[in-house]
C-alpha cells in the first residue's frame, strides 16, 4: 500500500465507503482515525437474523459500488470480510474497515494475514499463492461475500485452515442452494481461480447482475 492510497481514502466521498479522517504511522503499522458508524457489521447480521434475497442483492450492489469508487481512484482493497462491512442507519452497506489500511506492506504473505479465524474463507487464490493482488482480487472477494449472503454459508468453510486455502486454489466453485438460480453463472465468473478469467471490473459485474435479475423477473 502506498501513501497515495491513504491520502485518497481521506478524500473519498461515496455513500458506500467510509473515508478516513486521518492516519498516523507507527513503524510498519498504521493507526487509522475514522468517524464512528452506528449499526451492525455484515458479519453480525449474517450470524443473527440472516439476510433475505432482495436485501442480499441490494447489499451486493452496495459492495460493488464501493469497490467501483475505490478502483476509480486506483485503490485495491486486497482483503476484506463481512466484518469489514457495516450496515449504517440508512440501511446501506459501507466499507468501514479495509485490509489495505491495516499495514504498509502489500498483502501477499498468507501466514501473516491469516491470524483471524475467518480470514481464510475470504482469501483469494493469488493471495494463497503469494502473487500480486489487484482489483480482480477484490472482484473475487465480493463474489465470496455475495454468495454467502444468498446461500447462508461461505463458499469454502470445511476443514482446516489449510483445507480452506487449498479450496480457493483448486476446488470447484459450488452452486447456490437453488441450483437453477441465474446468479450461479455470475458467481462462477467472479470466482474463477485465474484472475484473467474473472469478470474484470465492477461495472461488468453490475451489468451482468442487472441482466440476470431482469431475465429472472
Amino acid at each position: 500500500m502506498s501513501y497515495h492510497e491513504l491520502d485518497v481514502m481521506r478524500g473519498i466521498d461515496h455513500p458506500n465507503v467510509l473515508p478516513i479522517e486521518d492516519y498516523q504511522l507507527h513503524g510498519d503499522a498504521i493507526l487509522v482515525i475514522r468517524e464512528m458508524v452506528e449499526g451492525e457489521t455484515l458479519e453480525q447480521r449474517l450470524k443473527t437474523t440472516g439476510i433475505l434475497k432482495e436485501q442480499a442483492i441490494e447489499y451486493f450492489r452496495n459492495i460493488l459500488a464501493g469497490l467501483g469508487e475505490l478502483h476509480e481512484h486506483n485503490v485495491t482493497v486486497g482483503h476484506f470480510t463481512p466484518k469489514s462491512l457495516r450496515i449504517g442507519p440508512d440501511g446501506k452497506l459501507v466499507f468501514a474497515d479495509t485490509g489495505l489500511l491495516n499495514r504498509l506492506h502489500a498483502i501477499n504473505e498468507v501466514t501473516s494475514e491469516m491470524a483471524n479465524r475467518d480470514a481464510p474463507m475470504y482469501a483469494t487464490p493469488e493471495q494463497v499463492q503469494g502473487r500480486t493482488l489487484d482489483r480482480r482480487s477484490d472482484i473475487y472477494i465480493a463474489g465470496l461475500i455475495g454468495f454467502e449472503m444468498l446461500a447462508g454459508v461461505p463458499v469454502y468453510s470445511t476443514g482446516s485452515m489449510k483445507d480452506i486455502l487449498y479450496a480457493h486454489v483448486a476446488e470447484p466453485i459450488p452452486s447456490l442452494p437453488d441450483k437453477k438460480s441465474p446468479l450461479n453463472n455470475l458467481f462462477r465468473e467472479m470466482l474463477q481461480k485465474t484472475p484473467s478469467k474473472r469478470l474484470q471490473d465492477t461495472q461488468s459485474v453490475l451489468a451482468q447482475l442487472d441482466r440476470l435479475m431482469k431475465s429472472a423477473a
